[in-house]
């Protein structure tokens, strides 16, 4: 209710079909009455006023409007002096929710804006649908705070008494307000029957905490924590899991922690990333991680980044260890600590006689215990010509990469040495478009074919260490880049540059509507074509003598809005087989439909090994016999072991007033102290109650961990 910017909120108007004014005693107004006096109305057949008193005493139908709820009852007494109202048998609706009920006793203090009811029911369902409500002794209502308080309470679900609380405090408006979430109850066969109680705390507009105790019978209580904090400037995270005295773990004290900060500096123009995490023990994911992915995991990253960029250069500098979560690693095997890795590059140098010099330059010291460590510095400069037209751009570029290694072995097998590597490398791509009409759609097309030759030299460099570079694999992208080798400097390497003398060819196509501009096809392939064999490797490694590479390709099709079909395919034409291929159907008509159906396929590199085919499954379907509920789902399974690796789906329902969840999860978790793969089992069951729970983002546990593809409806 919003009063009228030039009325006095002290005024009081009263209007009736009827009345009769007494000065000094009871005046009495009847027919449609209404007395409003500042942000408050009271409405009723009859009303009686004695203004020595200050008292209202309404009668019929009597209603009071306050500025957070609405009261209904067969009588109403007001006191303008105070103003407090007190209402027998009334009802009452909430002005920011959809809580609503009925009380043996309504209180109403409106200057403090605090409501007092007494014998109470409450509920966020509609009068058709009482699916659940709240009885209890007591309501205490804060109107400012938009929190309730319930003493002796007792959810009834279908009138039946579920639960009892002998105090609960919950929000009254649809703000983000601290609160509990939905709890999860459940059983699964690693931790017997799983508890899990999340409270969101509302800290600050730009702050928040989700505190979620999850007591699980064959283990213990652990403590599951996240806090948020999200500035104009920064943002950032930290997660903290802990488990006290873990039963089946020899009662020993588990924990994981995850901490993350980023932060925007010197205009935007610099940023700093902060990423910590820590495990207790090797086993932890394995035991309380919740997809095949978490029990998968090798190492816990932790590393500091600052990177400035403006119109003249970029810098940045990197620190990086790891955590192995796998401890039976031998030393030799877990990844090199960057301390630090830095990266330098001059933009904009102005050109000589049209062409353009560039320099690009890093340092890196790499450090492992009781190995080599090493400082490899590169130097890259270069110098390009590019002849751009509205159809074509061509550019020739010469570079030269220089590298310095200065070591420390123990093993006094690596000393001290340096690298000098030219690269010349030509990229030309044709661009061309066209209108066309099809089955009655105007339709542009653009076609991109594209040809990269590069050539460097064979420079031998068997006596480098390795530290942090790998084969790339051939694909669409790659194979426009001068290296084949990944590490330092984008685009040459690290520890390995490879001798290159070959052509890359490709070809990309897009067709998009001329009137909306959505795009219903795009496709592309691409070759490469070697003119002399290669021989730089890393250790251990061959390479084939192939003049051709296999064919790459891929296709995205739109054939209308709601549905995407993706495909790509890798062909070997010497094997006339497929390496690899992957198709995927995305269906998504609106924010509760979702399916996603998955298969893909990599042969084995060696005929000892299996290939890979798997399929894999995400929905979200709604039931139309059944309104408000969905069958959610994940489902992958490997055809060539016959078996599936992770599944997870229920049912899922959701009304204006209350939701469930049914969950059942099977997972293959791996890396198990036993060296065997294991299933895990779960079944959850998660219920809300709107208008009772935390109303803040929160986490959700059950949906976004298991299936982030489908949009949480809780």
């Amino acid at each position: 209710m919003h009063a009228d910017p030039g009325i006095d909120l002290e005024s009081t108007e009263i209007r009736a079909d009827n009345s009769r004014i007494v000065e000094s005693g009871r005046s009495q107004f009847h027919g449609n009455v209404e007395v409003i006096k500042g942000l408050q109305a009271i409405r009723a057949e009859v009303i009686t006023y004695d203004k020595n008193t200050g008292l209202y005493d309404a009668e019929g139908r009597a209603h009071l409007w306050s500025k957070g709820a609405i009261w209904s009852g067969d009588s109403l007494h007001f006191n303008s002096l105070n103003e407090t109202a007190r209402l027998n048998d009334g009802q009452y609706w909430l002005n920011e929710s959809l809580g609503r009920g009925k009380a043996a006793v309504i209180e109403h203090d409106s200057a403090n804006e605090i409501s007092i009811l007494k014998n109470v029911k409450y509920t966020t369902c509609p009068v058709s649908n009482e699916t659940w409500k709240l009885n209890a002794s007591a309501i205490r209502i804060d109107h400012n705070n938009e929190r309730a308080s319930a003493s002796n309470a007792i959810i009834r679900f279908r009138d039946i008494p579920v639960f009892y609380m002998p105090y609960i405090n919950f929000p009254t408006s649809q703000k983000r307000k601290s609160g509990f979430l939905a709890p999860i109850f459940g059983t699964s066969n690693e931790s017997g029957f799983d508890t899990q109680v999340p409270y969101y705390w509302n800290i600050a507009p730009t702050q928040d905490a989700t505190i979620a105790p999850r007591f699980m019978q064959d283990r213990g209580v652990l403590v599951d924590t996240e806090y948020r904090y999200l500035n104009h400037d920064y943002a950032g995270s930290i997660d903290v899991e802990y488990l006290v005295r873990d039963k089946i773990k020899d009662k020993q004290d588990r924990s994981y922690i995850r901490a993350e900060h980023h932060h925007r500096i010197f205009e935007n123009k610099g940023r700093i990333d902060i990423l910590f995490s820590n495990l207790s023990d090797d086993q932890y994911f394995q035991d309380f991680g919740t997809t095949i992915g978490q029990s998968s995991q090798s190492f816990m990253d932790r590393k500091a980044e600052f990177v400035y960029e403006n119109a003249s250069y970029y810098v940045s500098a990197l620190t990086q260890a790891y955590q192995s979560v796998n401890r039976s690693l031998p030393a030799g095997a877990k990844p090199y600590q960057l301390l630090p890795k830095i990266e330098f590059r001059k933009k904009n140098l102005p050109k000589v006689f049209a062409l353009q010099p560039n320099f690009e330059a890093d340092f890196t010291y790499f450090n492992r215990d009781d190995s080599l460590t090493s400082i490899r510095t590169t130097v890259a400069p270069s110098i390009s010509y590019d002849y751009s037209k509205s159809f074509i751009k061509v550019t020739p570029k010469f570079m030269i990469s220089h590298t310095e290694y200065f070591n420390d072995d123990p093993a006094s097998i690596y000393e001290d040495e340096s690298r000098t590597v030219p690269v010349i490398t030509l990229d030309a791509t044709l661009f061309a478009e066209r209108d066309f009409s099809l089955m009655g759609f105007n339709l542009f097309q653009t076609l991109e074919p594209r040809i990269y030759y590069v050539y460097i030299p064979k420079v031998n460099q068997d006596n480098l260490p390795v530290f942090d570079t790998g084969t790339m694999d051939i694909n669409p992208h790659t194979m426009y880049l001068p290296n084949r080798f990944s590490g330092g400097i984008s685009g040459f390497g690290g520890d390995r540059i490879g001798d290159a003398n070959r052509i890359s060819a490709g070809i990309n196509s897009r067709i998009t509507s001329k009137e909306t501009g959505r795009q219903f096809l795009a496709f592309n392939l691409g070759q490469v074509f070697h003119l002399e064999k290669r021989e730089i490797s890393l250790p251990n490694q061959t390479y084939s003598k192939n003049t051709l590479s296999s064919l790459f390709g891929g296709f995205d099709l739109n054939p209308q809005p709601d549905l995407t079909i993706k495909g790509s395919f890798v062909w070997n034409p010497k094997q006339t087989n497929f390496e690899r291929k992957a198709i995927s159907l995305d269906y998504a008509p609106n924010s509760n439909t979702l399916a996603k159906i998955a298969y893909r396929f990599t042969r084995a590199p060696h005929k000892n090994l299996d290939n890979i085919k798997q399929t894999d499954a995400v929905f979200r379907l709604p039931i139309n016999s059944l309104p408000d509920t969905s069958i959610i789902g994940l489902w992958s399974y490997s055809i060539e072991e016959k078996k599936t690796i992770e599944a997870f789906g229920g049912l899922e329902y959701e009304s204006c007033c209350w939701g469930l969840r049914v969950i059942g999860q099977r997972y293959l978790n791996g890396n198990k102290a036993s060296g065997q793969s294991e299933y895990v089992t779960g079944v959850f069951i998660q219920v809300r109650l709107r208008g009772l729970g935390g109303l803040g983002k929160g986490r959700d546990p059950l949906t976004t961990r298991y299936l982030p593809e489908a949009t949480s409806q809780f």
